[in-house]
């Protein structure tokens, strides 16, 4: 499990770098989802990546499985000719093939497995090996020798940080680089340093993310449903522990990959902000975009998860929170800007939403709601909701929008 997560990060820096975001020009935006539903409800592709300028197509990490277990994943998602793809072409299939015996008949077995409208590419050790070089300048560890992963993430951090914040960013700037690289995506630092070097401002760290307030931020909270009936009905730990690795990996990828903030984890609950601190054309929608993409996550993963325990749980299923307002960012202690937390009525809020949200439902805030009119979404007006020291709060229930319409194959914007 921890292997194929952390290949699953390299993979997501691989394609972010093969398919590089340009958030100042429509169009030129690459999408990546990860745990894609190919509708079955039980089957999720590993990652869907959308191009600007080529068709979709998933990647598939079989690291780790044997040699049948590799054929009957791929069977199972891949096998029939009318899945969801949405549009995809092609499957990229990670596999370590050092050691194994009938490489060929795998290979063979693995075409014949998947269908034929589907190209198949298999990256083996030696593709990665080729990528992270070209990208990261450095080699790919043994994928069998943990103690290499560590000094090989810090070299791909590295090279991240110098996309991010250029070459001429100082040692000093570490703290605060890592704690950026962490909460936002590379393109993203790219452009905010981009637009405050076209304004005259120093070119550091501390002058991308800065302290203070911010108007219209949208606030996405998310959580498991059953979580504490899942914790309660699973003897081992290490299945509750390797569940949560697993949601907090794919979601935290799932937000910076929506040009998102990452804000923070909460036991089963992450939360994000939109919004902050550029307000990029789109943002509504990328918020929503991420909030179903985060209802597959969490599908996904509690769907696994139920398939490592006896009981039976209620939900296999998310429910999320989201409100739009006046939001501020504050250091945790001073000259320390690499730690920072946020406060405003839309948080409140939006926590109030998450938990009087059902499963699989997303509740949005009569603010948010408005700046919805004229995109291709649908709402339902729920019942008012009492949140304290605020009162009565209008809310809604996100019922269709133009992102599933995207996992069915349909152009963005398409009414």
């Amino acid at each position: 499990m921890k292997q194929r997560l952390f290949l699953e990060e390299i993979c997501s820096d691989i394609l972010r770098c093969l398919h590089p975001r340009d958030l100042a020009t429509p169009g030129r935006d690459i999408r990546i989802d990860h745990e894609w539903n190919l509708g079955s409800g039980t089957e999720f592709a590993d990652i869907r990546v959308r191009p600007s300028d080529a068709d979709p197509y998933f990647v598939e990490i079989k690291v780790g499985y044997t040699n049948g277990e590799v054929v009957r994943r791929l069977a199972d998602k891949f096998s029939s000719e009318d899945g969801r793809r949405g549009g995809a072409q092609k499957v990229v299939v990670v596999l370590d093939m050092r050691g194994r015996r009938e490489r060929d008949e795998l290979v063979r077995a693995i075409r014949s497995a998947i269908a034929r409208s589907l190209d198949v590419e298999l990256w083996d050790e030696d593709a990665l090996d080729a990528l992270t070089q070209r990208f990261f300048g450095v080699r790919l560890p043994p994928l069998d020798d943990p103690s290499a992963v560590a000094p090989f993430r810090m070299a791909v951090d590295e090279a991240k940080a110098r996309w991010a914040f250029g070459e001429r960013s100082v040692a000093t700037d570490r703290p605060l680089r890592d704690a950026l690289l962490w909460r936002f995506g590379v393109s993203q630092l790219k452009e905010l340093r981009g637009a405050n070097a076209a304004k005259g401002l120093p070119e550091t760290a501390e002058s991308l993310v800065p302290m203070g307030h911010y108007e219209r931020a949208i606030v996405l909270m998310a959580d498991m449903s059953s979580f504490s009936s899942f914790v309660r009905d699973t003897p081992d730990e290490e299945i509750t522990r390797a569940s949560l690795t697993s949601f907090y990996a794919k979601s935290r990828e799932q937000i910076i990959d929506s040009g998102g903030m990452f804000y923070q984890f909460v036991g089963d609950e992450v939360s994000a902000i939109f919004g902050v601190p550029n307000a990029r054309p789109g943002y509504v929608h990328d918020a929503l975009r991420a909030a179903r993409a985060l209802l597959e996550i969490l599908r996904s993963v509690t769907t696994h998860w139920q398939r490592r325990i006896d009981r039976v749980q209620a939900h296999c299923a998310a429910h999320i929170g989201m409100a739009m307002g006046d939001l501020d960012l504050v250091a945790l202690r001073p000259f320390d800007v690499a730690r920072f937390g946020a406060f405003g009525d839309s948080l409140n809020i939006a926590a109030r939403l998450l938990h009087v949200a059902a499963a699989d439902e997303i509740i949005i805030s009569n603010v948010l709601r408005q700046e919805l009119d004229g995109l291709a979404y649908d709402c339902e007006l729920r019942p008012e909701t009492e949140i304290k020291n605020l009162g009565v709060v209008r809310s809604w229930r996100l019922i269709a929008d133009a992102g599933a319409r995207d996992r069915a194959g349909v152009a963005p914007g398409a009414h």
